[in-house]
């Protein structure tokens, strides 16, 4: 974190991929962290595929069920 310039940069070490933001004199490392956490879901939300709704021949309305009473 560099508070004199304003920002500060992640990266991680297993895949190198990086974040910036911009601090200020309150902001912890915590914040930084939860900030890309939450841009990363974001990003894997928006370009995750969507699955197409598998069709049924069945017919929505299905016939009332009707209790017998022989016993």
């Amino acid at each position: 974190m560099d508070r004199k310039e304003g920002v500060a940069n992640l990266v991680c070490r297993v895949c190198d991929q990086r974040y910036q933001s911009k601090v200020n004199h309150l902001t912890e490392p915590i914040d930084i962290y939860s900030e890309w956490i939450d841009a990363a879901d974001a990003a894997q939300r928006e370009e995750a595929p969507r699955r197409p709704v598998a069709s049924s021949s069945r017919s929505a309305a299905r016939a009332p069920a009707y209790d017998s009473d022989d016993e």
